[in-house]
C-alpha cells in the first residue's frame, strides 16, 4: 500500500531528501508527484503537499523546484503537487512555496 511520510503544519505529505545537486528536481518530484496519485485515488483524498529536506542547504534554489514541477507537468499533464515546504539544514524557518 502507498503511504506518506509525515504530518507537517497538519497536512499529510512526503518527503524528498536530495542528495545531490541537480539542475532541476524533476526526477524526485515526478517519484513523488506519482505517490500521491496514488494515495489520493486510493484514499479519495485530495493531499498536494510535499516537504523537501536538504541536508546541504546550497542544492536549493526556488527555480530548480519549480522547474522540476514544469518539467513533472510537462510529462505527465497531471501534477497534485500544489505546495512544497522547503526544510534546509541550516537553522533558517521552514518556507512554503506555492503552485497552483
Amino acid at each position: 500500500m502507498t503511504d506518506l511520510d509525515m504530518y507537517l503544519d497538519g497536512k499529510l505529505m512526503d518527503l524528498i531528501s536530495p542528495t545531490e545537486n541537480s539542475t532541476h528536481y524533476r526526477n524526485p518530484l515526478n517519484r513523488k508527484n506519482h505517490q500521491l496519485k496514488k494515495y489520493n485515488d486510493l484514499h479519495g483524498e485530495e493531499n498536494g503537499s510535499v516537504c523537501m529536506y536538504f541536508h546541504d542547504p546550497t542544492f536549493y534554489s526556488y527555480d530548480k523546484v519549480e522547474k522540476g514541477l514544469q518539467e513533472v507537468r510537462r510529462w505527465t499533464g497531471r501534477v497534485d503537487i500544489k505546495k512544497v515546504y522547503i526544510l534546509k539544514n541550516d537553522g533558517s524557518d521552514i518556507e512554503i512555496l506555492d503552485f497552483p
